[in-house]
């Protein structure tokens, strides 16, 4: 739920053109992250009264707990995913679902069945297997805790939400781990 990973996770499968900067917005426990295509960068040379309607823009949602769907005006199709636990800890079920149009013209459903493998090969060959990896690597305590920046107010966001659902004394916590590490 942030770009910056895009360049090094996904560099043959997505691009990012919009400058870097994608601003969430919070609604509750909820929160989407606007994107933008190539295209937003010919705005600057006309006048906002001009611009197209959807302005080439998308949104990835995270719907709190536990489900993301995404999509926009240029993408052919939707996603929508969710993790759902199972029987233990560290197990769950990954669903991850893709919608198109029935109809269209060939080359609508051309571009619609290029998007279904595009986001295939992302989710299962690069997102899952990053995912499970730190997963693995967080439950191992190779990466004892993780620090957020700025630029990941969504994560942050997130994290909030799953500490108050689960009654998590988070600056307890830190202040256990600081004492722990000798640090005053």
């Amino acid at each position: 739920m942030e770009a910056y990973h895009t360049p090094f996770l996904h560099p043959t499968t997505f691009v990012t053109d919009g400058g870097g900067f994608l601003p969430v917005m919070e609604m509750g426990d909820h929160h989407a992250l606007i994107t933008s295509g190539p295209q937003i960068t010919a705005l600057k040379a006309i006048p906002e009264a001009d611009w197209p309607h959807d302005c080439g823009f998308g949104s990835v949602n995270a719907i709190f707990p536990n489900t993301v769907i995404g999509g926009g005006p240029l993408q052919p199709v939707l996603f929508f995913q969710r993790t759902e636990p199972m029987t233990g800890p560290g197990e769950c079920h990954y669903n991850f679902r893709l919608y198109g149009p029935k109809d269209g013209t060939p080359e609508h459903k051309k571009a619609a069945q290029d998007a279904v493998s595009l986001f295939m090969k992302v989710s299962l060959e690069e997102d899952l297997p990053a995912q499970t990896s730190c997963q693995l690597m967080m439950e191992a305590g190779a990466v004892p805790s993780v620090l957020f920046g700025k630029r990941e107010s969504s994560l942050t966001g997130m994290h909030k939400n799953y500490d108050a659902a689960i009654g998590h004394d988070v600056e307890a916590a830190l202040r256990s781990n600081s004492a722990a590490m000798g640090v005053r």
